[in-house]
């Protein structure tokens, strides 16, 4: 167990001035978030930069369904269930519950627990919330960061709130555990657990490869293979829930959505371009730095430790390959703040230019025309955070390392 490892002083005053900076943190979140009603949810949640459905927790409405359908008709057909939402549209009658889109595990265990009440609901979708900010809170202590507490009070993090969406218990279960314990195999477990409840963490086993022995991944496979009947379960169901995920242009992120540009107008019609060269830019860049850097402190003057790299590497992998490889919502960007907590401890151009962007992006919402700047501003986001997994990984392993001529 390593909590405190590298956090000298947190029982000291500044210490304690940032547990209690948390729990006033925790607290005026908990006023903002627990508190509305029916009545004023759609309103509350427009005030914190959040363009707010009318019922609450929209984007989780179809587990519910859906483990009302199974507990009622074990046979029952899910998705003609889920259409029909007859369960939701009792307490909001002109609510749409979008199409089962996350893996059926977590329509069994609502449906094992058998509570169908709407206040159930409601606690469901506060325990998600708690999930993602208790994380954060720990996440700051960890890595004595009072500046990721802002995040909790950001519209980013707002909008996964009030949608309700169970990427904040992934989150928690993904991060909170390696930030306790990061040895190999452990994180391959974890990372298997949370992959099995929303797929894309299983880009995050890039954190665990290291130029180390066979014990290391030896480790690393065991860990996988205790969780990997939960990860297999729900890379199978991968076509289904993919299919029925629907996303925009705006409040999201990720190169699939450059297709949808043209129903923004003629006017923007040349962006995928523009967007596209910049990605190429950096490609080109990256690859003449590479070619001329020697030492791994060019870039992390401060050395990570095991725990760091492990953390910030999860991070940024995530990052990266939901923006290469799917369209997401912007809300999936909180699986950034455990990096941020991290790269603003160093002290180099790269991580001040991460740090100013992810923060930049996850206030931006308050701004005009935010839902269209969004998606835009992810695009440097994702070329610093493949640059650092790119160093990282190359001045790791000798075989990406410059040959160094022998001595005569």
């Amino acid at each position: 167990m390593d909590l405190w490892k590298g956090a000298p002083g947190m029982l000291g005053s500044s210490g304690l001035l940032r547990l209690m900076l948390a729990f006033f943190a925790i607290a005026i979140f908990a006023f903002l978030h627990f508190g509305p009603s029916e009545q004023d949810w759609r309103e509350r949640y427009q005030a914190l930069g959040v363009e707010a459905m009318d019922w609450p927790g929209a984007d989780a409405r179809n587990i519910q369904q859906a483990a009302y359908c199974l507990d009622q008709r074990p046979d029952a057909n899910l998705a003609e269930c889920v259409a029909s939402s007859s369960l939701v549209r009792q307490h909001y009658p002109n609510a749409e519950v979008p199409p089962l889109n996350y893996p059926s595990i977590w329509v069994r265990i609502y449906a094992v627990i058998g509570d169908h009440s709407e206040a159930f609901f409601r606690d469901f979708i506060n325990m998600n919330a708690l999930a993602v900010a208790a994380t954060i809170v720990l996440i700051s202590l960890r890595f004595q960061s009072i500046a990721c507490l802002s995040f909790l009070f950001c519209p980013i993090l707002s909008l996964l709130v009030e949608r309700g969406n169970v990427d904040g218990l992934t989150f928690a279960v993904l991060f909170a555990p390696i930030l306790l314990a990061s040895a190999p195999g452990f994180a391959a477990f974890v990372i298997g657990m949370a992959t099995g409840l929303k797929v894309f963490p299983i880009f995050s086993f890039v954190s665990v490869l290291r130029d180390a022995g066979p014990g290391h991944y030896l480790a690393v496979a065991v860990g996988a293979a205790v969780s990997a009947p939960l990860m297999i379960g729900a890379l199978y169901e991968i076509p289904t829930y993919v299919g029925n995920t629907l996303y925009g242009f705006g409040w999201a992120y990720g190169l699939p959505t450059l297709g949808l540009v043209s129903t923004l107008g003629e006017g923007i019609r040349l962006l995928p371009y523009a967007l596209s060269s910049l990605l190429v830019m950096a490609a080109a860049a990256l690859s003449i730095v590479l070619s001329n850097r020697e030492s791994f402190t060019d870039f992390f003057p401060q050395a990570l430790s095991r725990s760091e790299r492990l953390v910030l590497l999860c991070s940024l992998a995530i990052f990266c390959g939901t923006f290469l490889l799917l369209g997401n919502w912007v809300y999936r960007l909180v699986f950034l703040i455990p990096a941020f907590a991290i790269l603003a401890r160093q002290r180099f151009w790269i991580s001040r230019l991460f740090c100013a962007n992810l923060l930049t992006v996850m206030w931006m919402p308050l701004l005009p025309h935010a839902w269209f700047l969004l998606n835009v501003a992810c695009y440097p986001l994702f070329i610093f955070s493949a640059f650092m997994i790119i160093v990282i990984l190359y001045k790791e392993f000798p075989l990406f390392a410059r040959h160094k001529a022998a001595p005569s």
